[in-house]
């Protein structure tokens, strides 16, 4: 994830070394709540992409999870 901290609501996603597939990207406040949702289509085994969230994320810290074939990747992000 990068830049982190995020500025001006676009999360840039670089993955390497991922199986081909759709997975299930979501931000999720320290709260708990899901604030963004989205199917993301991957069709080599590294993707670089940007996330930019309908609505504009408030200052804070996230938790950003992408699930799908198998794996769980999690991290942390700083919206500034």
């Amino acid at each position: 994830v990068y830049p982190n901290p995020v500025k001006g609501n676009v999360i840039g996603l670089q993955l390497q070394d991922i199986t081909k597939g759709t997975y299930s990207l979501r931000i999720v406040s320290v709260e708990g709540k899901e604030v963004y949702k989205q199917q993301l289509a991957v069709g080599s085994s590294s993707i670089n992409t940007t996330v930019t969230p309908s609505t504009k994320l408030a200052k804070g810290t996230y938790t950003l999870q992408l699930q799908g074939n198998g794996s769980n990747y999690v991290q942390k992000i700083v919206v500034e």
